[in-house]
C-alpha cells in the first residue's frame, strides 16, 4: 500500500468516525457539520503536504486520482470526475472541464452529483519519473 493510499484510508476512517459521531451524539447540527468538515480538512491538508501542494490545485497523476477515487468519465477521454466530498477542499479558482466539454472555474461549477461525482473534472498530469 502506497503512502497516499494509507493517507486516503485514514481520511475515509476519519469521515466514518465523524459520521458515526453525528448519528450517535446529541450535538447540535451546526457542530456536527463543523466536526465533519474539520476531520476532512485535516486529512486533506495532510494529503496535500504529501503531494507537495498539488492536490488543492488538482495537478495530480492518474495513480493519485485512482487513490483518491476520482471517477472515470468515459473511455474516449482522460477526464476524471471530482468526488463530491473533495470539491469543497480544492482551490475554487481551479479550471475544470464539464462532461460536455465546457470549461469553468470550480466555484462556478454545478455541484449536482451522480454516483458521488460532480459533472466536472480534470485530466491527470504526466507521471513523474
Amino acid at each position: 500500500m502506497s503512502k497516499l493510499s494509507k493517507h486516503v484510508e485514514i481520511l475515509k476512517n476519519s469521515l466514518l468516525i465523524a459520521a458515526g459521531e453525528a448519528l450517535n451524539y446529541s450535538w447540535d447540527s451546526e457542530y456536527k457539520i463543523k466536526n465533519i468538515q474539520s476531520m476532512i480538512q485535516y486529512s486533506i491538508d495532510d494529503i496535500d503536504k504529501l503531494l507537495k501542494g498539488r492536490l488543492k490545485t488538482l495537478k495530480i497523476t492518474h495513480i493519485e486520482m485512482n487513490a483518491l477515487n476520482f471517477g472515470v468519465w468515459d473511455d474516449k477521454s482522460d477526464l476524471r470526475l471530482i468526488p463530491i466530498w473533495l470539491a469543497p477542499f480544492i482551490n475554487q479558482d481551479v479550471q475544470v472541464t464539464s462532461i460536455s466539454g465546457n470549461t469553468t472555474i470550480l466555484k462556478d461549477a454545478d455541484r449536482d452529483h451522480r454516483g458521488g461525482y460532480i459533472a466536472f473534472g480534470v485530466e491527470p498530469i504526466e507521471e513523474e519519473e
